[in-house]
């Protein structure tokens, strides 16, 4: 079973879904649905949503095999802005600085065994055989399908543009490291903002096959990194006359992707892709 394609063939418009696919683990966890939310926001908000998951695991009656690997059984998806008053730019406004859910089913996949979890919010008061059997419907309702194929749009491609400039983006990571050789900081986590604009709305389940088979961020990371556009010697002289003689020459898409068993062509998609 495909966790991640069952989900995106299930789900309904209004559905909240989320799929998490690691190749390299043969591992994909995929939920569908929305048993409770946890939510908050401020300095508070990993604590607030904490004690929220505790609260309802206190008295819940779980009915599983011992032994369960990580992502079977009950599990919460979700995620945590790294501002505490995150979230409130237009693309992000329909989430909350911290956001966990339990959902109503989830499908974990690790090696050669598939696990499917319900899960089933009963208050008091509640009906309980009206909530059951809404829940044997999600489970009919489930159906395997491939991934579909992201297909181009016949006459516009998308344009993809970074929100801010690529050369502000690395003045940032450089003065990041300069504070972090400084000892100001052990760690900083950046993450780079693009916008994609299409021709049609975009397809989650195209995009999302597209990302898993096309070695998603690492990939992308290890070519940006490592890699520029040169004349084929592997050296591009734009790039070794604005870095130091310490910092390590990039090398050619055609080099990279020897080393990395895969094709030239793929390795400057990712590397225009950056460039945007």
């Amino acid at each position: 079973m495909d966790p991640c394609a069952t989900v995106f063939a299930s789900r309904l418009a209004s559905d909240r879904w989320f799929c998490w696919e690691q190749p390299d683990r043969d591992f994909a966890l995929a939920a569908l649905g929305v048993a409770h939310e946890a939510t908050s926001r401020g300095e508070s908000r990993f604590e607030d949503v904490a004690g929220e998951c505790l609260r309802l695991r206190e008295g819940a009656v779980v009915e599983e095999p011992a032994g369960l690997p990580a992502g079977a059984g009950l599990v919460w998806t979700g995620g945590f802005a790294f501002d505490p008053h995150g979230a409130a730019s237009p693309p992000w406004s329909s989430f909350s600085p911290a956001s966990i859910c339990l959902p109503e089913l989830s499908l974990c996949r690790q090696g050669g065994e598939a696990f499917l979890t319900v899960n089933l919010l009963v208050a008091p008061g509640d009906d309980a055989e009206a909530l059951a059997s809404q829940a044997e419907s999600r489970l009919a309702g489930l159906r395997e399908a491939p991934l579909p194929l992201l297909e181009p749009h016949l006459s516009a491609r998308p344009e993809i543009r970074s929100v801010r400039p690529p050369d502000e983006f690395e003045r940032i990571v450089a003065a990041a490291t300069e504070r972090i050789g400084a000892g100001d900081m052990s760690k900083v986590v950046l993450a780079r903002e693009i916008a994609v604009e299409a021709p049609a709305a975009h397809d989650p389940a195209a995009v999302f096959g597209a990302h898993v088979k096309a070695g998603g961020w690492r990939l992308g990371l290890l070519v940006a990194r490592n890699v520029e556009k040169g004349s084929g010697d592997g050296i591009n002289d734009r790039y070794r006359e604005g870095v130091s003689r310490e910092t390590p020459s990039k090398v050619s898409a055609r080099e990279f992707a020897e080393q990395a068993g895969t094709t030239a062509a793929r390795v400057l998609r990712h590397l225009e892709a950056w460039d945007r």
